[in-house]
């Protein structure tokens, strides 16, 4: 499994890979299902996956079904978010379009949990594992631990993120379903960990990752206190220390284009997102967003034949043209076909977390400079200077740039219509989205079903 910082339009400045081993995800996940009497080689013991000789496949096992999960709750995000939009012919995709959240075994959905709390196990399994063997002083290498430390602390903030109710079971024991706030606690933790290990470690890309990624988990938990309450909240910015100073660090580190993203290649899998999109075509880019051909079930971009032009419908507030950073955005996920890369954090992200910050303290110069540095990477686009563009409201004009610059990440676009009291065309009155805003996933039927302490959906 691959994973990488991009640094600009051009895919991977750095690269790492890891030995990716699905049999032991397969083995980790089922063997005490599995009952045989003859000898199966494809069945990994759990002494096989405690040797250390393991370590890189462990962890490469938990990027696997991380990055799977990511991939099924991206599209389903998307749809109900007014990103994407039903085409398709699975009913209950066309009700999550239509904002309705209450389907346990929804598609997309279900899986993306199952996924998710694989890869928590996994990640808590890899993290006991490593442990033992750095204090054993049989570690291959600390940036293994830092690794897991990282996928840990991911896997707990996606749990908090996405999932109304979040299960923490350990193999066949059943386990409560976890507070919300707890579950974010933990996954920064795991975050703070890494960093600290990374840097002992001497990886210094690592160790700025897992501070991005701590950066984006405290302001998700403030933006998370703020819909709590299942209504639109009446001071929708947010403004928080934590994440403020972490995102100003990693800033100072990192090349202005800096992101880093989860990779779907040929020989690992593909994003459940880039193939319902791209190729069954089950749900579509919101016509609003990108107009569509005359099917209605591809946009128009370069490679599509049945267009004679560019099909961004979204102009930019300040230039009136067509947003160039969605261009960007959309065509380099067209163009993946069913391997595009799922963006975790980015620089771009940082400095709107600190224009945000900026506008709600009511820090013009503040405001001007961290928005000028995310559309000073179109060479299209004119700065945003108040005295000249006053015209310009610049909470809509923040709105809008996360929008096109945050294009398909998962839980960035529904959670600020949420706040921003914006409605998805198609959501009906009656649904999830609309007489509850703030909610997220249900949590999976399949939990429901197996795992008595939570009980039935």
């Amino acid at each position: 499994m691959m994973h990488y910082e991009r640094t600009g339009r051009r895919h991977a400045h750095t690269v790492r890979t890891a030995l990716l081993v699905t049999g032991l995800v397969g083995g980790l996940s089922g063997c005490d299902v599995l009952s045989t009497e003859v000898e199966n080689p494809n069945v990994v013991g759990q002494e096989d996956v405690e040797k250390p000789a393991a370590a890189a496949a462990l962890v490469s096992g938990v990027m696997f079904r991380t990055t799977s999960a990511l991939g099924e709750l991206g599209v389903a995000h998307g749809t109900i978010a007014d990103e994407l939009t039903w085409r398709g012919s699975f009913d209950n995709v066309g009700a999550l379009d239509r904002g309705v959240l209450t389907v346990h075994d929804q598609l997309y959905i279900e899986p993306g949990y199952e996924d998710l709390a694989t890869a928590r196990w996994l990640g808590d399994e890899a993290v006991r594992i490593l442990e033992g063997h750095d204090a054993n002083g049989d570690l291959p290498s600390r940036q293994l631990l830092a690794e897991a430390y990282w996928l840990a602390g991911v896997n707990y903030l996606l749990a908090a993120e996405n999932f109304e109710e979040f299960a923490v079971s350990d193999r066949r024991e059943p386990g409560p379903i976890v507070p919300r706030g707890q579950l974010f606690d933990t996954g920064l933790d795991y975050l703070a960990q890494a960093a600290t290990t990374a840097q002992s470690a001497g990886d210094a890309d690592l160790e700025v990752r897992a501070l991005a990624y701590r950066a984006r988990g405290y302001w998700s938990r403030a933006l998370w206190s703020k819909l709590e309450p299942g209504a639109t909240p009446a001071q929708p910015l947010i403004d928080d220390s934590d994440a403020n100073a972490l995102a100003a660090a990693v800033l100072a580190r990192v090349p202005a284009g800096w992101e880093h993203a989860f990779a779907f290649t040929s020989s690992t899998q593909q994003s459940r997102l880039g193939f319902e999109v791209n190729s069954r075509r089950e749900v579509a880019v919101e016509d609003h967003v990108i107009e569509q051909d005359a099917s209605l079930r591809q946009s128009c971009w370069p490679e599509n034949s049945s267009c004679s032009h560019d099909g961004i419908r979204l102009m930019d507030p300040v230039d009136d043209i067509q947003d160039p950073a969605l261009r960007r955005e959309a065509w380099t996920f067209m163009g993946s076909f069913v391997y595009p890369i799922q963006v975790g954090v980015s620089a771009r992200e940082l400095n709107l977390i600190l224009a945000e910050a900026a506008l709600l303290n009511d820090d013009v110069l503040g405001y001007t400079a961290r928005i000028n540095a995310v559309r000073g990477l179109e060479s299209s686009l004119t700065p945003y200077n108040a005295a000249i563009h006053a015209g310009v409201d610049r909470q809509e004009l923040l709105v809008h740039m996360r929008r096109t610059n945050l294009f398909l990440q998962l839980q960035r676009r529904l959670l600020d219509m949420y706040r921003f009291g914006i409605q998805a065309p198609v959501w009906e009155a009656t649904g999830t989205a609309v007489t509850a805003p703030g909610t997220v996933f249900p949590i999976g039927k399949s939990e429901c079903n197996s795992n008595p302490v939570v009980g039935a959906c």
